[in-house]
């Protein structure tokens, strides 16, 4: 599962996004298909705070089973699409 969030300016998105975590989490846990999922980051609107926690994968530490979704860059999940590695 893939969810893509592009953030063009400032805005609230990026407090929506632990939710977003969460609710991943819950359809994996709840799923016979699937087992991981990726929140893909892209765009400059996102505040370099908000950026780097969820680029550093932090949610690990206040969701509960947060460890089969990753959040990565736009510019990461692509590279990694290119090489099969997804």
């Amino acid at each position: 599962m893939v969810s893509a969030k592009w953030q063009q300016v400032r805005g609230t998105a990026e407090q929506k996004l632990l939710y977003e975590i969460a609710s991943l989490i819950s359809i994996i846990r709840n799923s016979d298909k699937h087992r991981k999922a990726y929140v893909v980051l892209g765009g400059t609107g996102f505040s370099r705070g908000a950026r780097s926690f969820l680029l550093h994968n932090k949610h690990l530490e206040v969701l509960a089973d947060g460890y089969p979704v990753e959040v990565i860059s736009l510019e990461g999940f692509l590279a990694r699409a290119n090489k099969g590695e997804l």
